[in-house]
């Protein structure tokens, strides 16, 4: 007998792959949906993922029943569903699905805001201060 990964390693790959290509102006992942696992992946398989562009719309947060979306202006920003795929290195397809997601589009203008300052950097700076307000 063979040693067959779990199905959510190989889903997990497959759209980890895929992001490389499709994930770069993503600012919302909006769903899965139809995912299938056609064949066993073995311990030692080589996969290769692919994608294609199934839909692209535009995206209304309210309709979408996203109200944390609503900061995003609908000509900033559209809906696209992928249909992603994954391969073994004997060409059998072992993982299919689909994925919505929210991307820029080219008018897309980013929001002006304060950048975010890490625990440490933030510790640090105040006992800066706290150390200037001392040698006062």
């Amino acid at each position: 007998g063979h040693r067959i990964t779990f199905g959510g390693v190989t889903a997990s790959l497959v759209i980890g792959l895929a992001m490389e290509d499709t994930g770069e102006q993503a600012l919302a992942e909006l769903g899965l949906d139809k995912i299938r696992f056609r064949t066993p992946v073995l311990h030692g398989d080589t996969l290769y993922a692919y994608s294609e562009v199934m839909e692209k719309r535009d995206f209304h947060a309210a309709a979408a029943g996203r109200p944390d979306l609503a900061r995003f202006k609908s000509a900033e920003v559209g809906e696209v569903r992928f249909r992603h795929w994954g391969v073994n290195e004997r060409g059998q397809v072992v993982f299919e699905g689909e994925r919505r997601v929210l991307l820029k589009r080219r008018a897309f203008r980013p929001r002006a805001s304060a950048p975010a300052q890490p625990a440490r950097a933030r510790a640090t700076a105040a006992k800066k201060k706290s150390a200037r307000r001392r040698r006062r």
